[in-house]
């Protein structure tokens, strides 16, 4: 039996295990204070505010969404806000000093161009005042006898 006799033509290999396949579903999106807000103002306004709170709560609690996670990330989004409120009110400051500045400024053309109109009006009125006291110079030189020759 030759068959048995004859060795293979091939090495078999060891088995290796194929490379786990990444997961299909991403991890869930992070629930922060945007989404809440948004929640929020599409419930309706109720006179059973509390009531619908702990529905919310609730709800989100079956979604494995802890409320301190959304708490911490409101104080982050607070924060934040309160800063840009603060350099807001730091640059109108600044910009009310330019405008102080500029006021300032003008005011002080202003008196300028005032000094400069009163100074101007005197000397025009002295230069009235010369010319009326002055002798009237002769428009054109007298004329000279014309003899005739005869």
């Amino acid at each position: 039996m030759a068959f048995f006799s004859k060795k293979p033509e091939y090495e078999p290999q060891p088995w290796v295990a194929p490379a786990p396949l990444p997961l299909a579903s991403p991890a869930p999106a992070k629930y922060g204070i945007a989404d809440a807000i948004g929640l929020m103002r599409s419930l309706p306004d109720g006179q059973d505010g509390d009531l619908v709170i702990q529905v919310v709560r609730a709800t989100l609690a079956s979604l494995k969404v802890q409320l301190p996670d959304i708490i911490a990330d409101a104080q982050k989004k607070q924060q934040a806000i309160q800063a840009r409120i603060d350099q807001g009110h730091a640059e109108i400051a600044k910009l009310e000093e330019k405008l102080e500045e500029h006021r300032r400024e003008i005011a002080g053309q202003m008196a300028d161009l005032k000094e400069t109109e009163d100074v101007k009006a005197r000397l025009e009125r002295a230069e009235q005042v010369a010319e009326d006291k002055a002798p009237a110079a002769p428009d054109t030189e007298p004329e000279k006898p014309t003899t005739a020759q005869a």
